[in-house]
């Protein structure tokens, strides 16, 4: 994820792809970030060269536990190291454990600076875009000035977002907390620097041209067998006609294997006697959608999207949850939403020695878009309020994070 490559997946995809800069590590507000010495808590330090920096005074204990961490660290990003705090074998000084926010460590001939957490990491940005979504956007239109958002890559060629912490002219401080209240909706590709694999791009990125150009080649998949994919499926009989044609390595295609599951889903809703059950189960997958151009066997396996298709069908007149809980088991919503072979923080440490976090996009998904979704609410439907008139979240990155450890180690 360098410029060059950001300002690519940008003109093939047409999405608004920044790192993201200027994000406080102390806000206008003095809101200030958690120690860094908190057990278990993932800091960021930008490496930096040593004559930019003064080794901060901290506790002789404080001191060697960072400086430990930080030269002991596998992480190969050349712009930022992230490091988290054991559970045991290390402890900071008492005094310093409040007053670690704007921390500069000279090791050798390179300064590490404690900077925000998601300093340097690269978002989609294009929600913020729109019209509706960020309140600058309207403004700026109103008053015949350029997306504030999209003004970077455009019009600046920028690659980079600068967050208005402590902006200059008119634009008003933005705080620590809008920063994390809004983050949830914009889907991380991973840090500036990062080496990322295109199976873990988010969806609207994972494009055939963007795997053409960067020359990705591989698939997920494995051996399979013919079997009976829903519960309850009846066995296909070839004398009724209509039965599955066959993928094979020639890729034979005797009519279009892409028309099968149009054609029998068709059929099904034109002919079948359960209206009301078809009907909703049109319903609900149209709001637990699989998008065919995110998986990759989306023309050639009629079973698969059947399958998932009959999901709905079966749970209809049923519970949420239990809809909830079959999509999730699906390899096909797995694919969809990129947890399909995520790995835990503690595998890729343990097996490979790399700090990398569990996949979060299902874990974000699977609230906002399918339950929760993204503010708390009255039961009249209105959204409940703060004491500063704002509304209030359902959860934050914290909650993500900790729910993406769930979507771990599934696999074909």
């Amino acid at each position: 994820l360098n410029a060059n490559n950001i300002a690519l997946l940008h003109s093939i995809t047409g999405q608004y792809i920044y790192g993201v800069l200027g994000l406080p590590v102390v806000d206008h507000e003095d809101t200030t970030l958690e120690s860094p010495c908190t057990v278990g808590l993932r800091s960021r330090w930008e490496i930096k060269d040593a004559t930019e920096c003064t080794h901060s005074i901290l506790g002789t204990e404080t001191n060697a536990t960072l400086v430990d961490l930080l030269t002991k660290s596998s992480d190969t990003n050349p712009f930022v190291r992230d490091i988290i705090f054991p559970t045991r074998g290390y402890s900071c000084s008492v005094d310093d454990t409040l007053a670690l926010d704007d921390v500069e460590l000279v090791i050798g001939g390179i300064c590490y600076k404690r900077v925000h957490p998601d300093h340097m990491s690269v978002y989609d940005f294009t929600y913020w875009t729109l019209d509706d979504t960020h309140p600058g956007n309207m403004v700026a239109a109103m008053e015949g000035e350029y997306n504030p958002i999209k003004k970077w890559m455009d019009l600046d060629n920028n690659v980079f977002l600068t967050y208005p912490s402590f902006p200059s002219g008119d634009v008003p401080n933005h705080s620590a907390g809008r920063w994390d209240t809004h983050s949830t909706k914009f889907p991380m590709l991973g840090r500036f620097g990062d080496t990322v694999l295109f199976v873990d791009l988010p969806n609207e990125i994972r494009l055939d041209e963007v795997a053409q150009h960067f020359g990705e080649t591989s698939s997920i998949g494995g051996s399979g067998v013919v079997v009976c994919g829903s519960p309850f499926e009846a066995p296909n009989d070839p004398s009724e006609g209509y039965q599955f044609d066959m993928t094979t390595r020639r890729n034979i295609d005797l009519w279009g294997l892409g028309s099968q599951r149009e054609h029998l889903w068709v059929m099904v809703g034109l002919t079948s006697v359960d209206q009301l059950r078809q009907r909703v189960a049109w319903a609900l997958s149209q709001l637990l959608v699989v998008v065919p151009g995110a998986v990759s066997i989306a023309d050639s396996h009629t079973e698969a999207f059947l399958t998932y298709y009959d999901i709905f069908v079966r749970n209809a007149f049923g519970n949420y949850g239990d809809v909830l809980r079959e999509i999730s088991f699906s390899p096909l919503m797995a694919e969809n939403l990129s947890f399909l072979q995520s790995k835990s923080a503690a595998y890729m440490w343990e097996t490979q020695g790399k700090i990398s976090f569990a996949d979060e996009n299902f874990a974000r998904e699977i609230m906002q878009l399918f339950s929760t979704g993204l503010y708390l609410l009255n039961l009249d439907g209105t959204q409940k309020l703060d004491d500063y008139g704002q509304p209030i979240p359902v959860y934050s990155n914290d909650e993500i994070m900790s729910f993406s450890r769930v979507w771990t180690g599934f696999d074909y």
